[in-house]
């Protein structure tokens, strides 16, 4: 590989675009040590890289703490690894549907998700949906983020990506036999209106 075509590509998939690795060289696409250098520096990248980089742990990783939406190029192999899962979801609760269902229904993994994004609530399963613990630990979360939130307005909240028009929308989302629970209720109605 030549060092300056390396340092170009490098600097072009960084500073610009993702799609650059696409017409690179497969020595390229399939180089670890380089692959793991361009998706620290532009995680969607990994969606150009040879297939078997996208079953490496490290690479993928790396990829999604750069750009959480890089969880939706990594290989199927990886989606029971609970640090990637989780490093996704962290940003964008949407991405649990990427997880192996033998991890959305562990209630352990769970309630680590929800604790991280309350909002993932949404993409849970039902039966967890009816579990006070885990609705409760999602209504925690969700008013420690937007009590530490700077983006907190009185009628929209915009939390990690997603928007919100009102905390409460909790309510929405867990089932409708937990939405009179005191100890739900108690903790919504200390979030500010």
């Amino acid at each position: 590989m030549d060092k300056s075509e390396r340092e170009t590509l490098l600097n072009n998939i960084q500073h610009s675009d993702a799609s650059f690795l696409e017409v690179a060289s497969e020595d390229f696409k399939k180089d670890k040590k380089f692959i793991l250098e361009v998706v620290k520096r532009n995680g969607r990248a990994l969606e150009y890289a040879d297939d078997s980089l996208k079953k490496d742990k490290k690479i993928v990783l790396e990829a999604v703490k750069e750009n959480h939406y890089a969880i939706w190029e990594m290989d199927e192999s990886l989606d029971k690894n609970k640090e990637i899962i989780l490093m996704a979801v962290k940003d964008y609760s949407e991405h649990l549907e990427c997880a192996n269902d033998s991890l959305r229904k562990d209630k352990n993994f769970i309630l680590q998700v929800v604790n991280i994004n309350g909002y993932a609530l949404r993409y849970v399963g039902d039966k967890f949906k009816k579990d006070k613990e885990v609705v409760l630990k999602a209504v925690k979360a969700i008013k420690r983020d937007i009590t530490y939130s700077k983006t907190f307005k009185k009628y929209v909240v915009e939390f990690k990506g997603e928007t919100f028009t009102k905390p409460h929308v909790i309510l929405k989302i867990m089932d409708k036999s937990l939405k009179k629970d005191p100890d739900i209720l108690a903790i919504l109605n200390k979030i500010k209106k």
